[in-house]
Parts: structure tokens; sequence; C-alpha cells
């Protein structure tokens, strides 16, 4: 048995049966409405007639006993009156006069106030003027309920009598869409639950062949069983390749712990060498101070070595700062940060020891999208790590470039020998490095830093230069 079979059918046949209840729910409505209506336009139709009656008999011999025209306001007035007291005791029915030369007149006990209701009023009277018979107009309303009017024609054939009723949508069709609902959904439940115990009954006859298959490859796995087709069949026949798997998933979780492990010890080496640096920065605060007033007091005679050692220094604190990234974690925030300025500030930083070690650093900007998203502070360790690391690989009188392109991209090109390709796939790892003063942190830092902005860095190398391009196109932070 096909489970994918065994469903579709159910479903297609709850389909067809939801389809047939739909129908038949729309015949019986249509039938329903359609009785209320006819109802309505029977008595309608009385109301209508009586009115013209009255206005025979009272309406019109008044008429003809004055020596004057009665005008429209004194019709309307007086007929108000008559057609209210014809009407009786039809609850929830208004009637009235339509006369060829004044318009709508006498509508009681409720004033026709839809202007739709007036227009379609006025359309049935002329008909019924035309025709010299009783005629009737059911009018639709929008919140689903309709109108029925009925005319009849005046005596004197210069107007009709009508009268109107509003039919609520509730009135039209609510109890017997109830029980209609009702006997639907009781006939799809039926339908449902003799065709879900057939499938469960399936279900359990073949799960008791697959059952007695296992037990028969579990004593010989190259026994020849009998299983059933489909789905149940696939699961038994599974069975004998379960033990290969499993040995391949005991070997993924042994190299999994390995790699959590790891994991772990540099997590551990990264909070180590965060505390580390916690306490080498004080002592680089107190040496920078110190060289200031070195500065000032020995005047042009130390300006040279004082420009040396604070070189130096904030060549180490930039390391220490690497060594604090190193050790921290959490989400980056979403704001704007203007990459020539972070690349300018990681140029003061280091340019004075570029400058020591015979290097010089240049700053292109060819693009006006210069704007990412993230951390300031990180995103300028980053840009400082990536330029140590070229300062660092360019010979003496070499130049780095820091280029910013279009996308935002930035570039960072020094003058070195290049990476080896044993070397290359390692370069962000940390701890690994290939210079005797390396820590290894620099680039793995970097790449942390940019990975968690969303960035992409690429490298390329050939002998005699290298350059590593930091991507911001497409952020998404982690």
């Amino acid at each position: 048995m096909n489970l994918a079979r065994a469903f579709s059918a159910m479903v297609a046949l709850a389909i067809v049966a939801c389809l047939f209840a739909i129908v038949a729910l729309g015949q019986a409505i249509r039938s329903a409405d359609a009785d209320v209506v006819v109802r309505a336009h029977g008595s309608l139709a009385t109301v209508a007639l009586r009115i013209a009656s009255v206005y025979s008999t009272q309406i019109l011999p008044l008429q003809s006993d004055l020596s004057v025209a009665i005008s429209a306001k004194t019709i309307d007035g007086y007929g108000r009156r008559v057609v209210a007291a014809t009407i009786g005791d039809n609850e929830g029915v208004d009637g009235g006069l339509y006369l060829s030369a004044s318009g709508l007149l006498a509508d009681a006990p409720q004033r026709v106030g839809s202007r739709r209701e007036r227009v379609a009023i006025a359309d049935l009277a002329r008909r019924t003027l035309a025709a010299k018979r009783p005629q009737f107009a059911t009018i639709a309303l929008p919140i689903g309920a309709v109108v029925a009017v009925d005319a009849a024609p005046l005596a004197d054939g210069a107007g009709v009598a009508w009268a109107r009723e509003r039919i609520s949508a509730s009135a039209l069709h609510g109890g017997q869409t109830q029980r209609l609902l009702i006997a639907a959904a009781a006939a799809s439940t039926v339908g449902l639950a003799l065709l879900g115990g057939w499938i469960v009954w399936t279900i359990r006859r073949d799960a008791r062949r697959v059952l007695v298959a296992i037990a028969e490859l579990e004593r010989e796995p190259g026994a020849v069983v009998d299983i059933p087709s489909g789905d149940f069949g696939a699961i038994a026949a599974a069975v004998q390749t379960m033990a290969g798997h499993r040995a391949h998933a005991e070997a993924v979780a042994l190299q999994s712990e390995r790699t959590a492990q790891r994991s772990e010890r540099l997590a551990a080496i990264g909070r180590l060498a965060a505390n580390a640096a916690h306490e080498i920065r004080n002592p680089l605060n107190a040496l920078r101070l110190q060289v200031a007033l070195l500065r000032r007091r020995g005047g042009e005679t130390f300006a040279a070595s004082t420009a040396q050692i604070g070189g130096e220094i904030e060549r180490l604190d930039a390391v220490v700062g690497g060594m604090l990234a190193a050790g921290t974690d959490g989400a980056i925030p979403e704001r704007p940060v203007d990459l020539h300025v972070v690349c300018r500030r990681a140029i003061t930083v280091l340019e004075l020891d570029a400058r020591a070690r015979g290097r010089t650093i240049e700053l292109i900007s060819g693009t006006p999208e210069t704007l990412v998203t993230g951390d300031e502070g990180r995103l300028m360790q980053l840009a400082i790590n990536m330029l140590a690391n070229a300062i660092d690989a360019s010979p003496a009188g070499g130049n780095v470039t820091m280029t910013i392109d279009a996308g935002p991209v930035l570039r960072i090109r020094d003058g070195g020998g290049g990476i080896e390709a044993g070397a290359l796939a390692h370069i962000f790892e940390p701890f690994f490095t290939t210079k005797p003063s390396g820590t290894g942190l620099g680039l793995a830092i970097a790449h942390e830093i940019a990975r968690a902005h969303g960035a992409r860095i690429d490298v390329a190398t050939v002998p005699g230069s290298t350059e590593f391009r930091v991507d911001f196109r497409g952020q998404q932070h982690d």
C-alpha cells in the first residue's frame, strides 16, 4: 500500500464531497431565497392594490369637489395619513404614491431615503403606467439584503400606488444555511471516517508484515523475506543497510566531538588572551604618557627616538586591541560607518611605525560608496590588523595601498614576496603565522570581524604582491 496514493485518494474524495455539498447548498439557498421573495411580492401586491383603491375612493372625489386643484404638498400630507392607515398591521411594509406630474409622494410610514430605491420605484412606476397593470421589482442592496416593491395603477391613470418591504440577509437564507451546513458536515464526517478506517486497517496489516520481515532479517541478515510493496517495503529494505549507516554516524559523531573540543580550547585561549591584553594595556598607557613627557622636555633632541618609541607603543596597542577582540563576542549594531574614516584612523595609528621601518602608506578612495553598517570599533580593528600585516609583508622602501572601490570593497595591497600555496589555506586560522615574531591572531581576528559584519575576505597573491579584498556587498549580520 503506498501511503501517498492513499492520502491523495482521501483528499480527492473529501474535495469531491465538499464540492457536492457546496453545489447542493447553493441550490437550496437560491430556492429558499426565491420562496421568501415570492411570498413578499404576493403580500405587497395586495397592499399596493388597497392603496390604489383608497386613493380612488377618497382623494379623487376630494379633487373633483374642490374648485381648485389640490397641490402636491397637500396630497403628500393627506396621502401619508391615508397610506399609513391603509397598510395597517403589515409590519415592515411601507407604501406611497407616484404621480406623473409630481413624482414620489405620500411615502409612509417611512420616507424613502435611499437614492437607489427612489430611482427603482420611479422606474417601476413608469413601467406600470405603460403596461396599465400591476408590476413588481426586486432591488439588491450591497449588504446582502433585498427590497421587494409592487405597484398598481391608479384609477385616473395619472400615477401608481406602490408598496415595499426590506428583506434582510438573515431572513433570506440564515436558518436554512445553518441546517444545510450541519447536514453537509455530518455527511463529510461519515465519509471521511469510513475512508480513514479503511486506511488504518491497511496500514496495520502492512505494518505487521514489515515486523515479521525485520524479525527474520535479525535472525538471518541474508534471508529472502516477504515484504509488502510501497512505503512499508522501503522501510523494511532500509533495515538491511542500517548497520553501515550506524557505523558512519558514529564516526561522524566522534569527529564532531573532536571539533567541539578544539573549539572549546580555542575559546579558552581567546579568553586568556583577552585577560592578558587588559593587563598589558595599563603599562602601555603609562609608557605612552612618559614618551609624551619626554618629547615635550627633550624637544628636537629626542624627536626621532620618541617618534620611534611612540610608533612601537601604538603597534603594541594595536596588538592588544586584537587580543581583546579575540575574546569579544556579541551582536553587531546596525549603525552607518564610513570606511574612509576607518582607514584614515588605522593609518594614523600605524603611520609612524611604518615610516620608522621605511614603508609608506597610501589611501585611495575612488568611489562615493564608502558607507557600511556595523561596529566602527571592530571595523577599525579589522583595518589595523590587515594594514599591519601588509606593512610586515612589505620590504624596506615598499608601499602599501588601501583602496576603497564601489560596492563598497576595501582592498589592501602590499609589495611583499607573496604567500606560499601551502600556507594560503591556513592564513585565517588562529595562531597560524609564518613570521618569527607573529602571534597568528591578526588575520584570524580580521576574518571573524568581517564574517560578523556579513562581509567576505578574498586573497589574491603573486610573487611580489598580495592583495586582500574585503567585500561588504550584500551584508547580512549574524
